[in-house]
């Protein structure tokens, strides 16, 4: 029996991926993509790449091919806790799009700090377009993922001696996304976005929501996209408030033709939530892309995708 080339096309990246993921480039931490590092981390209405897996899995709806990425972390660890993670996403009809992600991240040294934090999962998730608006309606699709997680803690006594606790638990996540073409301006995308999760036996049991929007208008240079979110408002009904929560994100992004972009932003939940300043660079060629982001706290990103 052959095989059509859209099986092919469909079904062996997921195989590279899941090679990539036990190969030497599975180092110490994941990273949720360079593109959206560079802005701010307002992904959740501004994810039209592999990294729709976790930032807004309606969004995997819209994926015309599939898309495999790869993204390492450097600069100093306490800082930032996703380093290095592959994602794989692909549509299965015009109306369906599947994501898979998996990740091992890590912050804190032993020998320094006296203590290690690392954490594991593996996503999955789809998305699915409920109406396509074309260029003068609106478009709306919903999604979903499953995230298994593990989260080891290791500490040093007064003794010098090791206490290692380890927990798992799942992570539900839905997410909605309308997208308007031409509404203000011929050209301009507005997207809206909404994500809400809610974790089981691990770190905080509360439901948490991301609510966000991105506007992107054409002028001479290429496109501008302004993306904003705000960051779990879900402790705003809280007693006490997380200091890494209920931030704001902010991001912005000139790309000069098809193949360059240059991307700045603030994250309001960054620096242990006192909040950084963001910047980065996007360049294509054919079916592949890099991406750089970096931080004023001394840590950066590094992403190579590629489309099928």
């Amino acid at each position: 029996m052959k095989l059509g080339k859209s099986v092919t096309q469909r079904f062996i990246p997921l195989a590279l991926a899941t090679a990539m993921l036990f190969s030497p480039f599975n180092t110490s931490k994941a990273c949720t993509g360079a593109r959206q590092n560079a802005m701010g981390d307002a992904g959740v209405a501004n994810c039209d790449n592999s990294h729709a897996i976790y930032w807004n899995q309606a969004n995997l709806s819209k994926m015309e091919r599939p898309e495999i990425s790869y993204t390492k972390q450097f600069g100093e660890l306490d800082e930032a806790r996703y380093d290095d993670v592959v994602s794989f996403v692909s549509p299965i009809t015009k109306r369906l799009g599947i994501g898979v992600q998996l990740m091992n991240g890590s912050k804190g040294s032993l020998e320094e700090k006296g203590w290690n934090d690392k954490e594991s999962w593996i996503k999955a998730g789809l998305g699915y377009l409920l109406k396509d608006g074309g260029n003068d309606s609106w478009s709306y699709a919903i999604g979903g993922a499953l995230t298994q997680k593990t989260i080891k803690n290791t500490n040093l006594n007064q003794d010098n001696q090791e206490i290692k606790r380890e927990k798992e638990g799942l992570q539900y996540e839905a997410s909605v996304s309308a997208k308007r073409k031409n509404l203000f301006a011929e050209g301009d995308n507005l997207s809206l976005g909404i994500l809400a999760r809610q974790q089981i036996g691990i770190e905080r049991d509360n439901l948490a929501v991301r609510p966000g929007a991105s506007y992107t208008i054409p002028n001479n240079l290429g496109d501008l996209t302004t993306s904003f979110e705000f960051y779990e408002i879900d402790e705003l009904f809280r007693e006490e408030i997380g200091k890494d929560y209920a931030k704001p994100r902010l991001g912005l992004e000139q790309t000069l033709g098809d193949n360059f972009a240059l991307r700045a932003g603030y994250d309001g939940a960054g620096g242990e939530g006192k909040g950084v300043f963001t910047g980065g660079a996007g360049l294509k060629y054919k079916n592949f892309g890099l991406d750089i982001a970096f931080t004023d706290k001394n840590v950066g990103w590094v992403e190579l995708s590629w489309k099928f």
